[in-house]
């Protein structure tokens, strides 16, 4: 493998994906780079015919064509290029360019960007920054609407805090989350796939609640005295410690889609992250009101598949956009405190096939 090509890789692997599932493996094939799904990685109920999954390749594409332009090469991006196999994400070809590349320098902070779930400052963001989040990559992959009224954000708050008490009250959603949650530092070192419990930035008491609410029945004892209810308060307090939201729409609502709102969102979290920002997703109760919508309300009670639509239908009417298609993602943002952890990656799966 060209040495050049694998610090390439290295470096783009650095991108989000729900729970630090990692859903991708590489396949290179002469000039060509193959990028493929691994479908059972991320969060079953809440990835979402997989779109949760396609975002991430989204934003491994767009640290992909940052890199190798920052590193003289050209590459032409072709999505799903094999219909038969819905797996293959992504066929780069790469061609070396001798020329000087204009560059805007956001590889440099692909390594940098990550997931703050502190408390970040209240006050707004500062104009520049605003300017700046507004006029990434036009709209070309979707639609990117900055919401900065201090109304709407506290409005936001309490609708998109609604996915926690429903974890905290449905059984499935409850053992898919904790599962997903470790303790173990050098598990994180490694950069195994779920949440390391330092990133959720929780106070060390609750820290210690979490060992045994991963059990249902103890969660189900908490939640007979109003637990879940309050749990959905606090996240919502946190959540209107923001400075602004950053909506991603994407511009078709298919794969392709949500591949290239992927892309917008990692260009978006990347300037936020040069501009001095701290960057939170919130997208779970946007994943779970679209598959309730498509009729798949799986083992969810009537009383949850209600509260998550109504805050769905809500949440839309918030935030101005101006397409009908879903909002694929959402990003919270504001000038908070260094996390107090990360997540690191797995080394990437490569494999050299041959035409």
């Amino acid at each position: 493998m060209d040495p050049v090509i694998k610090q390439i890789i290295d470096a783009a692997i650095w991108a989000p994906s729900g729970d630090n599932s990692q859903p991708w493996r590489f396949q290179i094939i002469g000039d060509k780079l193959q990028i493929f799904n691994i479908p059972n990685r991320d969060n079953p109920i809440l990835n979402f015919q997989q779109s949760g999954s396609y975002i991430a390749h989204g934003a491994l594409i767009e640290n992909l064509d940052l890199l190798t332009k920052a590193r003289g090469y050209d590459s032409t991006i072709i999505l799903f290029p094999d219909k038969t196999n819905p797996d293959l994400i992504a066929e780069i070809t790469l061609a070396r360019n001798e020329s000087d590349q204009a560059s805007d320098n956001l590889e440099q902070y692909i390594n940098k960007r990550h997931t703050n779930r502190k408390p970040y400052q209240t006050g707004p963001l500062d104009n520049i920054a605003v300017e700046a989040l507004k006029r990434v990559m036009g709209q070309e992959y979707g639609q990117l609407v900055v919401v900065t009224e201090r109304e709407k954000i506290n409005q936001l708050a309490p609708l998109l805090s609604q996915v926690e008490r429903i974890a905290l009250e449905n059984k499935d959603l409850h053992r898919s989350f904790f599962r997903s949650i470790f303790w173990d530092k050098v598990k994180n070192q490694r950069g195994e796939p779920g949440l390391f419990i330092k990133t959720l930035e929780l106070p060390p008491p609750a820290r210690l609640l979490f060992k045994l609410l991963k059990f249902w029945s103890a969660t189900c004892f908490a939640n007979f005295f109003g637990f879940s209810r309050l749990a959905s308060k606090g996240n919502a307090k946190l959540y209107a410690q923001s400075g602004a939201y950053i909506a991603i729409i994407p511009k078709q609502d298919d794969p392709v889609g949500f591949v290239n709102a992927g892309r917008l969102m990692q260009r978006t979290w990347l300037t936020a992250t040069s501009l001095g920002l701290s960057v939170q997703p919130v997208t779970g109760i946007l994943f779970m009101a679209r598959r309730f919508l498509s009729g798949d309300t799986g083992n969810f009670t009537q009383k949850h598949i209600d509260l998550a639509l109504s805050a769905y239908r809500k949440i839309t009417l918030t935030i101005d956009v101006s397409n009908k298609n879903p909002i694929a993602m959402l990003l919270r943002v504001g000038y908070g405190k260094v996390a107090t952890a990360r997540s690191a990656r797995m080394g990437p799966t490569v494999q050299l096939g041959e035409f």
